[in-house]
């Protein structure tokens, strides 16, 4: 993981899974769930649990797609950010 600097052997997959990009690169769920700012899309608990969705006016959130954080590819079908 390009974040945490952890290796694939190191990383603890039952505690934070990793997801594998359409480019082919993969990081794990807390390093991606950052990246796409996740935490502006759902509202959350004391302990960082997803309990609703934010709601946004027409506006917001319109900016550019988020990008591979290696390569740059744009990060597209990947279920878990819609």
């Amino acid at each position: 993981d390009m974040i945490s600097l952890a290796s694939y052997e190191e990383q603890a997959l039952d505690e934070d899974p990793i997801l594998i990009l359409p480019c082919g690169h993969f990081y794990a769920c807390s390093t991606l769930d950052g990246h796409m700012d996740l935490a502006s899309a759902y509202e959350s608990d004391k302990y960082g649990n997803f309990v609703g969705i934010t709601t946004f006016t027409s506006d917001e959130k319109t900016s550019k797609p988020k990008a591979c954080i290696d390569c740059r590819c744009v990060i597209q079908n990947v279920k878990r950010y819609g």
